[in-house]
């Protein structure tokens, strides 16, 4: 079991390792149309959201990690490929770290069972009387 996380975890990445290369801002093509018709006429805020969502789980993560290190997608492109790759690397190896944490805190609260929602809400109910 602990292999396949391993595997899970290193083949993740991986693919964000290569998806990091990749522009992560929507084509214009994109903010344009999409599948509720004409969006030309949205507000800012809603067309945030909009590009937000088509963005891939692996696009929305590296976006989080460079803006918790104060980097943007246009920085990271335009910094020398040394230095791009190191920024890269250590990108790839703190998200798998989050990853195997997020994993093993899935495995705990499987192992323990969380309490259930009629439990709780039972227990607030004696509690209160």
């Amino acid at each position: 079991m602990q292999v396949a996380n391993s595997f899970s975890a290193s083949m993740a990445s991986k693919l964000l390792i290569q998806k990091v290369s990749d522009t992560t801002t929507p084509k214009d093509d994109d903010k344009k149309t999409t599948g509720l018709g004409d969006q030309s006429g949205l507000s800012q805020p809603a067309q945030d959201f909009l590009d937000y969502m088509k963005k891939t789980p692996a696009q929305r993560m590296v976006d989080a990690w460079l803006k918790q290190h104060n980097l943007t997608q246009e920085e990271l492109n335009a910094m020398p490929a040394d230095q791009r790759e190191a920024i890269t690397k250590q990108m790839a190896a703190d998200l798998k770290a989050q990853m195997q944490k997020d994993q093993m805190q899935k495995q705990e609260q499987a192992k323990v069972g969380k309490p259930s929602a009629a439990g709780g809400i039972a227990t607030l109910i004696a509690n209160a009387m």
